[in-house]
C-alpha cells in the first residue's frame, strides 16, 4: 500500500493574444526578407505566416474562456512533487506537464516529464527514473541504478520546485523519512546531495577518507568492486582502473590527486617512474573543473598515442622537471590553481610531445632533454620555433568578392567591420580576443569577421548561406551590449547579400614564404584535397585550440 507522505503542485496559466491582421508595411518587409523573425513581436508558422502579439493574459478563467480562440496561444504548466513509501520503498518524484496550442491552430499538444528518486531500504539501493513524452507521442523511460551523479541532477529538479526562495520541506519530508536521524535542514551547510550520499554510505558501510563523499559523487566504483576490496572505495577504484597498490593506495588517501592526472601520468611514464614523482605535485597540479572519471576502463587502455614515441630517457627527464617545479621555492604553491586555467605544466608537457612527435619528421634523434623547469620552458619555445621553421611556409590568402568587401566597407556607422582575410588578420584577432580564432585560417567554409567600436571587438562567424553560427567578445565572452546594434546590422548586412546572390565563397591563395611559389585554388578544391596546414606551430596556445576545437574562437 502507498502511504503519501507529502504532495505540493503548481499550476501557471498564459494566453497570449494576436492581432487578427498586420500592418501592410510590416508584411513588405516579411516578403522582402528585411524583417528577421526572431526579433518580430510575433512568431512564424509554416501554414499561417507571421502573427503579431497584441496582449497577455496568466489568468485561469481567462484560458478557459478563451480554450477555443484559435487567435490565442495557450500555454498550461503544471508541476507536481510528491514524497510517497511504499513497503520498502520512498520514493522523491517530480511531475512535469506542459499542455499547449499555438496560434492558428487547432489541437493541442501535451507533454510531460517524470523523474523519480526511490530508494530501496531493504537492498539499500537508489533508483533513478526518467520518462519523457514529448512532441509526437514518443516516450522515452531510463531507470539507472545507484547512479552518483544522478543525484546531482536532481538539484536542476530541486530548483525548479522550490516554490519559495526557502521551501526545501519536500527535501525535508524525504530524507527524514529515509532516515529520521538526518541533519538534512539542520544543518544549514549540508546540501540534500551530500545529506542522501552519506545516507548511501552509512547503509551500505563504505569505508574510504574524509573526502569519502566527493569520491563517490565522482569515482563511484559499483557494489561488486566495493565487495570485492572490503567495502574501501580508495582500492576499489583503483582496483577497477587496474592501478591498485601500494603507492597509488597512499597516494589517494593522503594527497587527493585528481584521478584524471594520475591514469595521465601512469600512461606517459609507466608505473616505474611514475613512482619517483614528488607526490606533493599531485596536491597542486588539478584541473580548474570537476572531472567524472570513467573508472570501468583500465588505465592501459587510455594511453595517449603520442606517448609511444617516449623513451625512458625523456620519462627520467620529465620526472626531473616535474619534481624541481614542485620543490620550485619561486613558484606560490597557493597561486598553483590560478596558473592551471592559464596553462598547467602538465598541458606544457603534453604539448611538448606533441611538438616533438612532429619534429621527428625532420629530426629522427629529437628528445626530451631538458632536466629542470627553467630549461624546458626554454626548451619548449626553442621546440616551438624550430617547428614553424620547418612548416610554416606557407601563407594563406583569402580572395573575397568586391561585392562583399565594398558592401562591408559602405554599411560602417561609428564601427569597423573588419574581414579576417589571412593569416596576420587572424593572428592579430586571436591575439586581440584571446580566442582561437587563428585555426579557423585554413577552415575555408566560413566567414570570419571582426566588429570593432573604439576598443571592443566582437568576432562573427558566417556561412556562405548568409547566417552568422557564432559571435564572441574577448575570452569567447557573449556580445558585449554597446555592440548588439551593430552586429545585428552585419547580419542583416550579410543576409541581404546572400539572398541577392552576392555572397560568394572566395579564391584561396597560398603563398610558399620560402620560394615565393603562388597557387589559387577554389575553396572546393582545397576542400577535396583535404588541405590542412598544420596547428602545431604556436606551441601551447594551440595544445589549447586543439582542446577547444568546439568552441569558435
Amino acid at each position: 500500500m502507498v502511504e503519501l507522505v507529502y504532495k505540493k503542485m503548481e499550476e501557471r496559466y498564459r494566453v497570449t493574444y494576436h492581432e487578427p491582421l498586420n500592418d501592410i508595411g510590416l508584411m513588405e518587409n516579411i516578403k522582402d526578407r528585411k524583417t528577421n523573425a526572431s526579433r518580430m513581436d510575433g512568431y512564424h508558422t509554416k501554414n499561417l505566416n507571421y502573427f503579431t502579439v497584441s496582449d497577455y493574459s496568466e489568468d485561469k478563467e481567462v484560458f478557459i474562456e478563451e480554450y477555443a480562440n484559435q487567435l490565442c496561444d495557450l500555454d498550461n504548466i503544471r508541476k507536481t512533487v510528491v514524497v510517497e513509501k511504499e513497503g520498502d520503498k520512498v520514493r522523491l518524484s517530480f511531475y512535469y506537464y506542459h499542455k499547449f496550442r499555438k496560434v492558428g491552430k487547432k489541437f493541442f499538444t501535451k507533454e510531460y516529464e517524470r523523474v523519480y528518486l526511490t530508494y530501496n531500504l531493504k537492498t539499500n539501493n537508489f533508483y533513478i527514473t526518467k520518462v519523457i513524452k514529448g512532441i509526437g507521442n514518443r516516450r522515452n523511460r531510463r531507470i539507472r541504478c545507484n547512479t552518483m551523479y544522478g543525484v546531482t541532477t536532481i538539484s536542476n529538479h530541486i530548483h525548479d520546485f522550490k516554490f519559495t526562495n526557502d521551501d526545501s520541506q519536500f527535501l525535508k519530508t524525504y530524507m527524514s523519512t529515509l532516515d529520521s536521524e538526518t541533519q538534512y535542514g539542520k544543518d544549514r551547510y549540508l546540501t540534500f546531495e551530500e545529506s542522501f550520499i552519506r545516507f548511501f554510505i552509512g547503509k551500505n558501510e563504505i569505508k574510504g577518507p574524509n573526502h569519502l563523499t566527493s569520491l563517490m559523487i565522482k569515482l563511484y566504483p559499483g557494489k561488486k568492486a566495493l565487495k570485492k576490496n572490503g567495502n574501501n572505495i580508495i582500492p576499489a577504484i583503483l582496483d577497477r582502473i587496474g592501478l591498485k597498490s601500494k603507492f597509488f593506495i597512499n597516494l589517494m588517501n593522503n594527497y587527493k590527486p585528481d584521478l584524471t592526472y594520475v591514469v595521465m601520468y601512469a600512461n606517459l611514464l609507466g608505473l616505474k617512474h611514475i613512482k619517483n614523482l614528488n607526490k606533493d605535485f599531485f596536491k597542486y597540479e588539478r584541473l580548474p573543473y570537476e572531472t567524472f572519471l570513467d573508472v570501468r576502463v583500465k588505465y592501459d587502455n587510455v594511453i595517449d598515442s603520442d606517448y609511444d614515441i617516449i623513451t625512458d630517457y625523456d620519462r627520467k627527464n620529465i620526472v626531473k622537471i616535474i619534481n624541481d617545479f614542485t620543490l620550485s621555492e619561486s613558484i606560490d604553491k597557493n597561486t598553483i590553481g590560478q596558473r592551471n586555467q592559464a596553462g598547467n605544466i602538465t598541458g606544457l608537457i603534453q604539448d611538448h610531445i606533441r611538438i616533438i612527435r612532429k619534429l621527428k619528421e625532420y629530426e629522427p634523434d629529437i628528445k626530451i632533454r631538458a632536466k629542470t623547469f627553467t630549461e624546458f620552458e626554454n626548451e619548449h619555445t626553442n621546440y616551438s620555433e624550430k617547428y614553424s621553421l620547418y612548416r610554416n611556409s606557407e601563407e594563406i590568402y583569402y580572395l573575397y568578392d568586391s561585392e562583399l568587401i565594398n558592401e562591408l566597407k559602405n554599411s560602417q556607422n561609428g564601427c569597423d567591420y573588419v574581414l579576417l582575410s589571412n593569416d596576420m588578420d587572424y593572428i592579430n584577432e586571436s591575439t586581440h580576443q584571446s580566442n582561437c580564432v587563428r585555426t579557423y585560417i585554413d577552415k575555408f567554409d566560413s566567414i570570419i569577421i571582426s566588429v570593432r567600436r573604439g576598443n571592443k571587438r566582437v568576432t562573427t562567424e558566417f556561412t556562405f548561406n548568409g547566417l552568422c553560427i557564432q559571435q564572441r567578445g574577448s575570452y569567447n565572452s557573449p556580445t558585449d551590449v554597446d555592440l548588439i546594434d551593430d552586429v545585428e546590422r552585419l547580419e542583416f548586412i550579410v543576409n541581404n547579400l546572400y539572398l541577392r546572390g552576392d555572397l560568394k565563397p572566395p579564391q584561396i591563395k597560398i603563398k610558399n614564404k620560402i620560394n615565393g611559389e603562388e597557387t589559387i585554388s577554389t575553396v572546393k578544391e582545397l576542400k577535396d584535397k583535404d588541405f590542412r596546414r598544420s596547428r602545431g606551430n604556436e606551441g601551447f596556445l594551440d595544445f589549447l585550440d586543439e582542446e577547444l576545437d568546439l568552441m569558435l574562437i
